[in-house]
């Protein structure tokens, strides 16, 4: 677990097509990860949600 993280514009741009329950879904996510080792569930999450997190959630994970 990690205390901060750097959040990237490219993770906003990359939230920028999407509904608010699918941004609220997408940060939500990324925050568990980074924050307490969750992996995102992606079962649940729309197409859109799951692409923009399986780049993400690379990006966080190499920057742990």
């Amino acid at each position: 677990m990690v205390s901060t993280i750097t959040e990237y514009v490219s993770y906003f741009e990359a939230g920028e097509d999407m509904t608010d329950e699918e941004y609220g879904q997408y940060m939500r996510a990324i925050h568990k990860f980074a924050y307490k080792d969750i992996e995102p569930d992606y079962s649940k999450l729309t197409p859109l949600v799951k692409a923009a997190l399986r780049t993400v959630i690379a990006s966080v994970r190499k920057n742990k």
